[in-house]
């Protein structure tokens, strides 16, 4: 199962699954992908309660395939139990994405992946910092994930109403109004803390950037609320993470001879012919979809088979053999 690795301010190392694997996973098993979207709804709810609504309802339509989630832990594939270490982050996409960047390298002899890689590597970071250090030139302070996340609970924090509970212990209550058109219909309360930086929608110690209530709360003190957008969002940040510079590689001419005895390759042991055989395991994510067209003969037109063993050109063979 993919895992990610992420790192808290304490600087311990947290594992986390790819949700996206757990689903695929889930789905292998009991082949239900109905069952399989609401592990994916599950694993994405950020408040207790809704991941709980979920959760039961996997269980009452199928108990028995239930156990392979209860043998996982909790707090590695669900984001209301993640305690906001993975930033709201699911997936392996960001580790994806870099294998994009790669993907050309992979079948190359050695010594040109390695050199690929490593440049791909200097002009990746490169863009990325001149990227960054461009938005701050601009004026920006907070990256654009992060912006589009606040803007969007702004929108939300004029609809709510606070109630002040201790200003001096930061504790405030925030009611909602009544939304028909939502699935829980509104009309719900939340507390915020101010001090203990905590929302009981667990918005805001998931993804570390503040809620809506947290906003309206902010608004009503007369405070920005961006000051609690958490500092990994910030464009320095970014930069200081690209900032780092890859050393230059001199021409071969000036490489000092190595001390290590110089390895010859065995022309003795030959490659089979035709593609190397990939040892990649491939799940059902790799396997696309039921709707993909599988490839046609381009002989018969009909699936399983390509034009070299088409049994269409197998049968005009033999019969030429015999008519000769």
């Amino acid at each position: 199962m993919s895992a990610i690795r992420f790192i808290c301010e304490s600087t311990r190392w947290h594992h986390r699954f790819c949700l996206r694997h757990v689903a695929s996973n889930f789905n292998q098993k009991i082949g239900n992908k109905n069952l399989k979207a609401m592990v994916m709804w599950a694993g994405m709810e950020n408040q207790l309660q809704k991941y709980q609504i979920t959760r039961d309802r996997i269980t009452q339509l199928n108990a028995d395939d239930d156990k392979y989630l209860r043998e996982l832990p909790v707090q590695k594939w669900t984001l209301a139990h993640d305690s906001g270490h993975r930033y709201g982050a699911m997936t392996t996409n960001l580790s994806e994405s870099f294998n994009g960047v790669l993907k050309s390298a992979r079948n190359l002899p050695i010594t040109a992946l390695v050199e690929l890689t490593y440049y791909r590597c200097v002009a990746y970071l490169a863009d990325r910092y001149t990227k960054a250090h461009a938005e701050i030139t601009a004026g920006e302070r907070i990256t654009a994930y992060a912006k589009n996340k606040f803007n969007k609970w702004e929108k939300k924090a004029p609809k709510h109403s606070v109630i002040v509970f201790s200003h001096e212990d930061g504790l405030f209550e925030v009611r909602t109004p009544i939304n028909p058109n939502s699935a829980y219909r509104g009309n719900h309360r939340h507390e915020v803390n101010l001090r203990e930086s905590t929302c009981s929608c667990q918005k805001w110690q998931v993804y570390k950037i503040p809620c809506s209530y947290v906003i309206a709360v902010c608004k009503y003190q007369g405070i920005s609320a961006m000051r609690y957008i958490d500092r990994y969002y910030c464009l320095e940040e970014q930069v200081a993470c690209y900032a780092p510079r890859f050393r230059m590689v001199p021409d071969s001419v000036h490489w000092n001879e190595p001390d290590f005895p110089v390895l010859y390759p065995n022309v003795k042991l030959r490659r089979a012919k035709g593609r190397p055989r990939s040892t990649r395991l491939l799940n059902e994510m790799d396997l696309g979809t039921e709707h993909q067209p599988r490839p046609l003969c381009s002989l018969c037109r009909q699936e399983g088979h390509n034009r070299r063993t088409c049994p269409t050109r197998i049968m005009a063979g033999s019969t030429s053999g015999q008519t000769e």
